[in-house]
């Protein structure tokens, strides 16, 4: 079984057109998109996760995105290039706003992603670098029990020696 599906995903811009690209990655497997910056890696991504308009067909495990959003979200872990959430909110706060779209939110795993990332929650968005808002969204995304994980350019800003990503991810 494919863990993700997507099939002729197009995106025009003005000066930009990610065309008609498909592929597929099988349950299990670690894939990657590479290429030059403005190759369309990042509006590959948000076309899959239906954040921009755009043609073709996104299955997640099988289930149609355009047709079982809110099921095939529960699926998927996403972490986004740059930070947007809001800046004076603190990282608890926008926890308990995340959480609530999840029914299988874990806050074990949460504040045990914390814990690693050295997150502290009463902290504002503001307050941090941009290393930390990176780990503050893999926190989220590894705390609803996603099946895959969708990121873009999740080491951006992070400490590589560190070895703290990894670890919590071997864990699960």
């Amino acid at each position: 079984m494919y863990a993700l599906e997507a099939e002729g995903l197009k995106k025009v811009y003005p000066n930009f057109t990610l065309g008609g690209i498909s592929f597929a990655v099988e349950a299990g497997q670690i894939a990657g998109l590479i290429g030059r910056n403005g190759a369309g890696k990042s509006t590959a991504l948000k076309s899959i996760m239906r954040l921009v308009s755009s043609q073709g067909t996104v299955k997640v495990f099988g289930k149609d995105f355009s047709q079982e959003e809110g099921e095939v979200k529960e699926l998927i872990g996403y972490v986004g290039g740059g930070f947007r959430f809001y800046l004076n909110k603190s990282l608890a706060s926008i926890a308990r706003a995340v959480a609530g779209f999840y029914p299988h939110w874990e806050e074990e795993m949460f504040r045990r992603c914390c814990d690693e990332y050295s997150l502290v929650l009463s902290k504002r968005v503001r307050e941090l670098s941009e290393g930390m808002k990176i780990k503050f969204s893999l926190a989220l995304a590894l705390s609803h029990g996603a099946k895959l994980l969708l990121l873009d350019e999740p080491t951006s800003g992070l400490e590589p020696s560190r070895g703290k990503i990894s670890a919590i991810r071997s864990s699960l």
